[in-house]
């Protein structure tokens, strides 16, 4: 993959990559890879809590946190995406 011509001498050029460079990237030239396509040069981190396209969705349950990798054990009300488990209130009976 990602080679060409005789006994598979010759790299890619681009904007072709990948099996007898049949693959075209839609990218520009520094981030396609012969072998792989378009690559990302830095992705964004989410921030904490979220995750996916444009960090556009809450982490689901039981997940929270950075990149949603921390695991909620309490009820699912009991959970915050960003937090984990959400602090609770204690009443107090103070005459």
């Amino acid at each position: 993959m990602g080679y060409n011509g005789p006994q598979c001498a010759y790299t890619c050029t681009y904007p072709y990559y990948g099996e007898d460079c049949l693959s075209k990237c839609d990218c520009t030239e520094e981030q396609c890879d012969f072998v792989f396509g378009c690559i990302a040069t830095s992705t964004p981190k989410c921030p904490s809590g979220y995750n996916g396209p444009q960090c556009a969705y809450p982490c689901t349950y039981p997940y929270y946190g950075e990149d949603c990798l921390s695991k909620c054990y309490c009820t699912e009300e009991q959970c915050d995406f960003v937090f984990g488990r959400k602090a609770t209130s204690v009443a107090s009976n103070i005459s």
